[in-house]
């Protein structure tokens, strides 16, 4: 959603391995904290898309940025080589979460 992309309920709950109730209370409070909005899905008046709102995109990169100055701080703390093997060990488990919700939702949209 942080991607312009409008997103129906049940996409959400299947990948994020949420209920479908636990994916409403989440968008129940993300509407009241002003993050996002429902829409009628104009394809089918049953159905609703999620969309953010611009001030909710605001604070969405507000609080990338902010988190973005406090892992450049931790960072900052490793040297080359520390760095490099926490860079392989994400990589690696980067790789293998892509490869499984690949194969996970292949064909699901």
């Amino acid at each position: 959603m942080s991607r312009n992309v409008d997103a129906k309920p049940g996409d959400v709950a299947r990948l994020t391995d949420l209920t479908t109730g636990g994916v409403t209370q989440a968008l129940d409070r993300l509407e009241k904290a002003g993050y996002v909005r429902r829409d009628r899905n104009p394809e089918d008046r049953r159905s609703v898309l999620i969309r953010m709102v611009p001030e909710g995109r605001r604070r969405v990169l507000e609080q990338h940025q902010s988190a973005s100055q406090i892992m450049g701080r931790i960072v900052s703390a490793y040297g080359e080589k520390e760095l490099a093997l926490i860079l392989d060990f994400f990589a690696r488990t980067n790789r293998a979460r892509v490869e499984h919700y690949q194969a996970r939702f292949s064909g699901a949209f």
